[in-house]
């Protein structure tokens, strides 16, 4: 289960300290469920409780993706159902990846959920184009958030 209140805590520092710090909206479980008609996927539960408490989260450069908008198609960066479908058009990544953050520099990586064993939790994947393959970052989502989105806001 995802500990909503030690992330809203660590973005309460980043905010104090001046970091440029945004979320979205809560979203209702029918949203959720759209964006995983959408993929064609089961999303994780600690990615809809995510949904479902803060839409998407940005910390200065960094971000994760999730419903930015209410037209779950649109081409915005953050959206996940435009960043996953793009990166599956453009970069090839295989159907079982969601991706939650980008790398829109010369680079293109795309770091994903990796649903191939979905259930409570889905490890973050790096995909790497040139090579065609992932690289585990880390064993869940929650360890995503506080250790690369929110690493520096811990007391």
């Amino acid at each position: 289960m995802l500990s909503i209140s030690t992330i809203e805590a660590r973005l309460e520092i980043a905010s104090s300290r001046g970091w440029g710090t945004g979320a979205g909206e809560a979203q209702p479980p029918s949203i959720v469920a759209d964006v995983e008609i959408l993929l064609e996927v089961r999303l994780p539960l600690e990615y809809k409780e995510f949904l479902h408490h803060f839409g998407y989260l940005s910390v200065t450069n960094r971000y994760v993706c999730g419903v930015v908008s209410p037209d779950l198609l649109a081409q915005e960066a953050g959206n996940v159902v435009y960043e996953t479908l793009n990166a599956r058009e453009t970069l090839g990544i295989p159907r079982h990846l969601v991706v939650i953050s980008r790398d829109h520099d010369d680079h293109g990586y795309a770091i994903c959920l990796d649903l191939r064993t979905v259930e409570c939790e889905a490890p973050v994947v790096c995909w790497d184009p040139s090579a065609g393959r992932t690289t585990r970052w880390y064993k869940s989502f929650e360890q995503f958030l506080l250790e690369h989105l929110l690493d520096e806001a811990d007391e």
